[in-house]
């Protein structure tokens, strides 16, 4: 007996190979609008050494000074067909845009509200077939975060959750003195098929 099992609309059939941050991601990436000479422009690769902004999934490690990352939080079947052996699912993710540069921290930085945009009008516009096997992508809204930054940074700044750069915990460090962060929600909606014969 085949045993096949994977997301409808994919080819060859099977199952997603990575994680959905990973391919979400990837596609906010690649359509990623700005450009040189913009500090958030898109750069040749989604990360390495000495890039302004990067893209990958996984959490804030603090550095570089704008980062765009992608996590997968809950996935729920929303509709099932057990007679034709279908079901419907929804992933929820959480893509946090960070900028943490140096400056008054009473002063939100323009490229913040600038890539919560971008990656809203990247959602947006999502259309069926731009990722294999996702039907449908959703921006489902935002929140910002300020529980990272605390007052008094610009004379001796610490943010909560993080260490100096020297690796101590005291202050003394104004790296993380303008740090501003939005989550913003999208759902992914796609089908997964049992084709076993």
């Amino acid at each position: 007996m085949s045993i096949s099992y994977g997301v409808a609309g994919t080819s060859p059939f099977g199952d997603f190979a990575v994680d959905l941050e990973n391919i979400v991601i990837e596609y906010i990436f690649d359509e990623w609008s700005y450009t040189s000479p913009s500090q958030i422009a898109k750069p040749i690769a989604q990360h390495g050494e000495g890039q302004d902004i990067e893209f990958r999934p996984g959490f804030d490690r603090g550095t570089p000074s704008f980062q765009v990352l992608c996590i997968q939080t809950s996935t729920e079947v929303l509709e099932t067909s057990n007679a034709e052996r279908s079901w419907h699912f929804l992933t929820h993710l959480e893509i946090t845009v960070i900028t943490n540069i140096m400056d008054d921290i009473d002063n939100v930085k323009p490229e913040l509200g600038q890539m919560e945009r971008e990656v809203q009008r990247i959602l947006n516009q999502y259309k069926y077939g731009d990722i294999e096997g996702i039907d449908r992508m959703v921006f489902t809204g935002q929140t910002r975060i300020y529980d990272d930054i605390i007052s008094g940074a610009n004379t001796n700044p610490q943010v909560r959750g993080q260490t100096s750069r020297g690796g101590g915990s005291g202050g003394g460090s104004n790296w993380a003195s303008s740090r501003w962060k939005t989550r913003l929600y999208a759902d992914c909606h796609y089908w997964k098929d049992d084709i076993s014969s």
